[in-house]
């Protein structure tokens, strides 16, 4: 919350928190919703129509932040996307930045964040590990 109400955040439009699990999504959208801010969650388990009309609401700026997993990058359309935060560390840097070229696309400035646990990144760092090893 504070983030979203911080100077540098407060008169972002269209802002991207992108979530490695859908029940985070979703909780993200309803924490904010509660909060006054206009928030969905968009992922895999929603059914067709249900992500159409929450695309749809996004890219008419209806929805003002949009968490979502990875599902919803892959097929977005929106050049004035002004921030993207990631709530949990992105499983590769080639994902993160994937995921960061979202925002900017009209050519403005767009500000990039990234929330990070040490948890997160010691388990990311086992996993990581764990495929380089032999069986």
């Amino acid at each position: 919350m504070t983030l979203l109400r911080s100077p540098s955040y407060v008169q972002r439009r269209s802002i991207l928190i992108f979530a490695t699990q859908r029940r985070t999504t979703d909780l993200l959208a309803a924490v904010l919703n509660q909060n006054g801010f206009k928030a969905s969650s968009y992922h895999a388990g929603k059914t067709d129509d249900h992500r159409a009309k929450i695309q749809a609401d996004f890219i008419a700026n209806r929805t003002r932040v949009l968490c979502c997993t990875i599902a919803f990058s892959m097929g977005i359309d929106k050049s004035d996307i002004e921030s993207v935060i990631h709530y949990d560390i992105p499983r590769s840097l080639e994902n993160y930045v994937q995921e960061i070229g979202r925002a900017g696309r009209d050519g403005k400035l767009a500000r990039c964040h990234m929330f990070l646990r040490d948890e997160d990144f010691y388990q990311l760092r086992r996993i990581t590990l764990s495929d380089l090893l032999d069986n």
